[in-house]
């Protein structure tokens, strides 16, 4: 879907269009990280373009001011490899069966009778995956690794060494310590807590509520709570219908921008559990994504590691979100401009005083 020369060609694109800084996060990147799978190495795929590609990628990334890191997704079996047995490795559920993980059908939520079944690494072996990623790390040009199911996934074992979340949780804050050790830099995605000590940038940071009626408001916690200590992203801009709404919820809570692109093959995901990839092509949305990345930094310039101390909703739709050197961010998610405190703030707009 995306080889090494085409993830280097989207970063010229974006150079060329004047984005100075861009983080990658390279999704099943190697020969045996398919999607889902504990990776038992790190070797480079041959289809992607092998180790002279990913090295030329390498190189231009550098040269264009991005750092390029690969994912490892270090808790999801779905295929028994050498090393990682779904059957022996898996944890065990309180009936002490295996801990299957099903896909649903959204119309019927029956399980998916054709997606693999994921099962989950034991907490006790993470550890171990954990050293052999680190280990393998050191032959590849880039700036970390990205674990992002490890930020997100906490579970029980209950195999005869019972492991419960607690201890999980210590299992899991000390195999992203592993990882970050070797590069100095780990990349994760919506993390909970326990990983953002090893975080050094996180993307897909919510940025709403459920929405439900008991719900009054959406307070950006997370990113009040994060800004200025980590750089962090809000989730997919091409995976939401209103991309302008997507910007202002950056600028609201003052934080980056972020894209899932693939460069080919697009009618390949048609009836594939890959489906949700149909509005990813770079081609549709680079243009897009520049200017959005220009108006972001003109924006939020010089508030990138400033604390927020202050956040407000000033009335239905408008929003004021304050930072440490007294600087006053008013955005406006309404249709027609409002007046905020004194400052005319334009329709879908916002105002920096």
């Amino acid at each position: 879907l995306t080889t090494y020369a085409d993830a280097a060609e989207i970063v010229k694109a974006l150079k060329a269009g004047g984005v100075e800084e861009t983080v990658l996060n390279y999704d099943t990147w190697s020969s045996n990280s398919t999607d889902k799978n504990v990776p038992t190495s790190l070797a480079l795929s041959g289809k992607l373009g092998g180790k002279k590609a990913f090295s030329a990628m390498a190189d231009v990334l550098s040269a264009n001011g991005a750092a390029l890191f690969c994912d490892l997704n270090l808790t999801d079996i779905t295929v028994s490899r050498l090393g990682c047995n779904k059957k022996w490795d898996g944890s065990k559920a309180l009936q002490k069966t295996p801990a299957m993980q099903y896909s649903f059908l959204p119309n019927t939520y029956d399980p998916d009778p054709n997606a693999p079944v994921t099962f989950l690494l034991m907490p006790s072996k993470m550890q171990q995956a954990a050293n052999t990623a680190a280990r393998n790390l050191k032959k590849l040009p880039v700036t970390g690794l990205s674990a992002n199911s490890l930020s997100q996934k906490l579970y029980s074992d209950f195999n005869k060494q019972k492991i419960d979340r607690t201890e999980t949780e210590r299992l899991w804050a000390e195999a992203l310590a592993t990882l970050r050790a070797e590069k100095g830099a780990l990349m994760t995605s919506a993390a909970n807590a326990y990983a953002f000590p090893a975080s050094t940038v996180i993307t897909d940071t919510p940025v709403d509520s459920s929405r439900f009626f008991i719900e009054d408001e959406t307070v950006p916690f997370y990113q009040i709570a994060l800004h200025g200590v980590l750089p962090m992203s809000i989730p997919s801009i091409n995976f939401y219908s209103d991309s302008r709404e997507c910007l202002l919820k950056a600028i609201e809570t003052g934080v980056g921008i972020k894209y899932i692109w693939t460069a080919r093959n697009a009618e390949e995901f048609v009836e594939t559990s890959y489906a949700y990839l149909n509005n990813t092509d770079y081609r549709m949305w680079i243009d897009d994504a520049v200017a959005q990345q220009k108006e972001l930094s003109s924006a939020l310039d010089g508030l990138g590691n400033q604390r927020i101390v202050g956040h407000a909703s000033l009335q239905d739709g408008v929003t004021r979100t304050v930072y440490e050197d007294g600087t006053v961010v008013y955005v406006n998610y309404n249709d027609s401009a409002v007046t905020a405190e004194g400052h005319v703030v334009e329709a879908k707009g916002y105002t920096v005083v």
